[in-house]
């Protein structure tokens, strides 16, 4: 395995250890009051959209770490949507929508994507 690999698994097990507190409570609490829905919506995005571009670039430390924190980020969402089924068949969609978009698009499309997903305030 590449060193680099080694790297991108320390970070990955960074993006899990930020949103584990915050799932945790969620979880705990059942509700999500004041936390905002489009922002974990967006953040599933960022990370399914790197999980994608792993899979493209055939990078196992960008696949797991990326698509192991979309099991933290579901597990909020859910709770925050509040339908268990309504939340599985929208984060079905938007998995499959964002996968294809980062599979199929050509790269300077895909980079400019992922660039904008990590700084969305680029887009404002």
């Amino acid at each position: 395995m590449n060193p680099v690999e080694y790297l991108g698994f320390a970070g990955g097990a960074l993006e899990i250890a930020i949103g584990i507190p915050q799932a945790r409570q969620v979880l705990r609490l059942g509700h999500g009051k004041g936390i905002s829905l489009a922002a974990w919506i967006l953040m599933y995005l960022m990370f399914c959209s790197w999980g994608f571009y792993g899979i493209r670039i055939d990078s196992i430390s960008t696949i797991i770490s990326n698509f192991a924190t979309l099991i933290v980020l579901a597990s909020v969402l859910i709770v925050l949507i509040g339908n268990i089924y309504k939340a599985f068949l929208f984060l079905i969609f938007l998995t499959l929508i964002d996968g294809f978009l980062i599979l199929k698009l050509p790269e300077f499309l895909v980079s400019l994507f992922l660039i904008a997903s990590v700084f969305p305030w680029l887009l404002s």
